[in-house]
């Protein structure tokens, strides 16, 4: 295998995967590097998370290494020079120039990658980024710190309608938007840490794959896939109100300076709940 191509972009789809590269075996705490038609495929997966970014670069020789993520991320990040050539021999021998800097380095095989399953022959959900990313946002905040199956997001899908849910015993949090209609009724749970890395991707949609128990997220040049969570989440539809006894329009702006401003005195030692007093 033999790349040359931006050190910049390089480095920033490296760094990206790196954060699904600390598994516990040798292999699953390198990124893949895959050469050919023009692009170099990173990826980083841990055997319950993986990432994968797509850069630009002109391939002389395709081909495909394993390096060691932490020492790829730093060497990019200090080399000078715009582009960088990476050179693999047979062996995985790998070789890293830019600007006058030279590295040897021991690669490992791309033969010894955990296989990724592909899930994109599923037919998609799709929707902007920007919507996703904010019901993520909206509900992430709400799982359980544990290990247990409310330690994600449950993604609800029902005719024309996503649905995302969190909750951890005492928060609730509860986002819906339309999407294109679907004719299958589905619901899986997404670990947190996943979520936390969809938020990362670019591109003005995200595409989103469901297959057995691992779900992908896909946006123009760069992805997430994740192994599901298995349980039994809480019937949270019990604990909604289907009538009020009082009903309030308030400006959402408004509400938040106004709780962020008596939310000063609040300490970790004494957290006091929030009154909210309504009257005419």
């Amino acid at each position: 295998m033999k790349i040359n191509c931006y050190t910049k972009e390089l480095s920033a789809a490296v760094s990206r995967c790196a954060s699904a590269a600390n598994g516990q075996l040798p292999i699953t705490k390198g990124v893949l590097l895959e050469a050919a038609d023009g692009t170099v495929n990173v990826t980083g997966f841990n055997l319950e998370l993986g990432v994968s970014a797509i850069c630009d670069s002109k391939i002389p020789e395709a081909g495909s290494v394993v390096i060691e993520a932490k020492t790829l991320s730093e060497i990019l990040k200090k080399l000078p020079g715009e582009t960088v050539e990476i050179q693999a021999d047979s062996k995985n021998m790998v070789q890293i120039k830019g600007g006058g800097a030279q590295y040897s380095i021991i690669g490992m095989s791309a033969e010894d990658f955990p296989a990724i399953q592909n899930l994109n022959e599923e037919s998609p959900i799709m929707l902007p980024a920007e919507i996703l990313k904010s019901m993520i946002r909206q509900t992430v905040f709400a799982v359980s710190g544990d290990n247990s199956v409310h330690s994600g997001v449950k993604f609800e899908i029902k005719g024309n309608e996503l649905k995302l849910v969190a909750c951890d015993g005492f928060r609730l949090a509860i986002r819906a938007e339309q999407i294109k209609d679907s004719s299958e009724v589905t619901s899986f749970i997404v670990p947190a840490k996943a979520l936390s890395e969809v938020l990362k991707l670019d591109g003005e949609d995200i595409l989103i794959y469901k297959q057995g128990n691992r779900a992908s997220f896909a946006s123009d040049r760069s992805a997430v896939f994740s192994n599901l969570l298995v349980g039994e989440f809480l019937d949270y539809k019990r604990f909604v109100p289907q009538s009020f006894p009082m009903l309030a329009d308030v400006q959402t702006d408004e509400l938040i300076r106004a709780i962020e401003r008596v939310s000063i005195i609040i300490t970790e030692k004494v957290k006091t709940p929030l009154r909210i007093h309504f009257a005419e």
